[in-house]
């Protein structure tokens, strides 16, 4: 598994700074990372239900806080092991996840 740090993505970013290159994110990619934050950060303070972690990420009003976006995330994040499901509809945050808040 890839972890964040050495993930392709920041492994180019990290090349592209060094380079004295401008680092240019898409705007969906910023949509992405914010929804990423607000459900890492959510679930950073314990255990959270799935129902309770969804309605915490659509009541940001953020414009891109979808119902589709957010399952999306939320499968991403599991694909990756930066959360886990500790049983059916609850959720916590991992090490890997930790780091990757980081850097987000």
């Amino acid at each position: 598994m890839i972890s964040p740090a050495n993930s392709p993505f920041f492994v180019f970013l990290a090349w592209l700074e060094r380079c004295g290159g401008e680092v240019v994110v898409s705007k969906r990619r910023e949509e992405q990372d914010v929804m990423d934050r607000i459900i890492l950060e959510t679930l950073k303070r314990g255990r959270v239900r799935w129902t309770d972690l969804e309605k915490k990420v659509l009541a940001t009003c953020h414009p891109s806080a979808t119902r589709t976006r957010f399952d999306n995330r939320l499968r991403y994040l599991l694909k990756k092991g930066y959360i886990e499901r500790v049983r059916r509809g609850t959720y916590r945050i991992t090490e890997n996840g930790e780091k990757y808040m980081e850097i987000i």
